[in-house]
């Protein structure tokens, strides 16, 4: 069985201006929902755009720091080689060292006095 719907609406002034209000929030409504979607699609853009360049100056300070400590580290190892040549330069004024340098390392010999090599292995 259907039941006829015999509901009209009357067209006076009072029903008319209720229609515009109706209208009228439902506008405001729909204003409000596009007013907080745009809302929220600015702020993922904003947040989107913050955590971007947070993890781009991450990277940036990873890099920093790696070459921070590879000149740390080839510092301390300059300083210690320094050390050495400074050591060495102070040795170098001791003529007797000198003279066990070169026949050591270049086979120089007095005269009258013969020069053996000897096996690293002894």
């Amino acid at each position: 069985m259907k039941i006829k719907e015999n509901i009209t609406t009357l067209n006076n002034d009072y029903m008319k201006s209720l229609q515009r209000k109706e209208k009228e929030k439902f506008r405001e409504f729909i204003f409000r929902r596009r007013r907080l979607g745009m809302f929220v699609f600015v702020s993922i853009i904003i947040f989107s755009f913050i955590a971007i360049q947070l993890k781009i100056n991450y990277d940036k300070a990873v890099k920093v720091s790696a070459v921070k400590d590879k000149v740390t580290k080839q510092q301390k190892f300059l300083k210690k080689q320094k050390e050495k040549l400074k050591k060495e330069i102070k040795l170098l004024k001791d003529e007797d060292y000198v003279a066990k340098v070169a026949r050591s390392k270049y086979y120089f010999s007095k005269e009258g006095e013969q020069n053996y090599t000897v096996p690293d292995s002894w």
